[in-house]
């Protein structure tokens, strides 16, 4: 067995634990924003999953805001939380 082939299950383990760990982490993240925070994050989550079922309006201020609003064009009943 090569050195090569030795390193692939090590390889294979630490992107593992580096892939839960990112995902735990994020989770943490998430949890700890404000509610209407994730609210919005939720609505993105759900634009970009199915753009079809959502209208997405993006508007720029004079003041450098940016805003983005997503409105339901129809009810979804596949995505009730």
């Amino acid at each position: 067995m090569s050195q090569h082939d030795k390193m692939i299950p090590l390889t294979s383990f630490l992107q593992e634990e580096m892939t839960l760990s990112i995902g735990d982490r994020m989770m943490n993240s998430i949890a700890s924003l404000p509610a209407a925070t994730r609210l919005r994050l939720l609505a993105f989550l759900h634009f970009v999953e199915e753009p079809g079922n959502l209208l997405a309006e993006l508007d720029f201020s004079a003041g450098g805001d940016l805003r983005l609003i997503l409105m339901a064009r129809q009810p979804c009943e596949s995505n009730k939380h």
